[in-house]
């Protein structure tokens, strides 16, 4: 992830975004529309679960960025190439940026396997907000929204790093990365699918967590942390919170929260 990395610059008040999905899952996807160089909006799954934003060659507006000198290229999920470019602005709502770092990538995008990503590159220096009444999601700069009185506080193990630990179904601790790229929420092959529990230093529960799948990944080491749960939006949407990738905290409304009591002997 990009932990150790200056976060991109935006400016601004807010980005909303949408819930979308493809044929029969109308909600599956977090997505940002965003137009490239003042020309049409373009859709962008947002992806806490990648590092790197990403732009299919498959959309007009690719012809307005410029690549790397070294066209600097790399292999891409289903044979594909993906080549180091950047966008000269990105802007959405009242969000936009300059000289934007994105992979341009040769297959085209749609929302059951999206090419183009909204991901942390562009997300280091952003709040992600999420009201429970409609279902609302937005972006806002980092450090915009003042801590809210009694919300429960949950540190990633670094700004931009959205790695958090749960207690799992033994009592064990794991690390789980927050997937907003993910419709559900998916255990590591060989990792219980049961559920897991966010607590903060109190053991107050912040969020509980059901993974119902297994991931198609394994030895997933984000910022040298060994995940094998990620959580996806069908437990994100269940709580009012405010994730700030350029603290590292994500605040969480402690509604229903409880004391999680130790099991003895664990």
């Amino acid at each position: 992830m990009l932990a150790d990395r200056p976060a991109f610059p935006w400016v601004g008040t807010e980005l909303p975004l949408s819930r979308r999905g493809p044929f029969r899952h109308e909600r599956a996807r977090l997505v940002a529309d965003l137009a490239l160089d003042q020309g049409p909006a373009v859709e962008f799954t947002v992806d806490t679960g990648t590092s790197m934003s990403c732009l299919s060659t498959f959309e007009p507006a690719a012809g307005t960025a410029r690549r790397t000198p070294s066209d600097e290229c790399s292999n891409f999920k289903d044979h594909s190439t993906a080549c180091r470019a950047t966008l000269p602005s990105l802007s959405g709502g009242g969000l936009r940026a300059a000289t934007a770092p994105v992979l341009l990538v040769d297959r085209p995008h749609d929302l059951f396997d999206s090419t183009n990503l909204f991901g942390m590159t562009w997300m280091a220096g952003l709040a992600l907000a999420h009201d429970v009444a409609g279902d609302r999601w937005r972006f806002v700069p980092g450090g915009s929204i003042p801590p809210r009185v009694g919300w429960i506080e949950i540190r990633m193990e670094a700004p931009a790093l959205p790695v958090v630990r749960l207690e799992g179904p033994r009592g064990e601790s794991v690390f789980a990365l927050i997937d907003t790229g993910a419709p559900s929420s998916l255990a590591e092959r060989g990792v219980p699918c049961g559920p897991y529990r966010l607590l903060d230093g109190t053991r107050r529960l912040a969020l509980n967590i059901r993974a119902t799948e297994t991931a198609p990944w394994k030895n997933l080491d984000p910022g040298g942390r060994h995940v094998t749960v990620w959580i996806g939006l069908a437990d994100l949407e269940t709580r009012a919170w405010v994730m700030d990738f350029s603290t590292g905290i994500w605040s969480i409304d402690p509604a229903e929260a409880v004391v999680a009591r130790r099991v003895p002997g664990r």
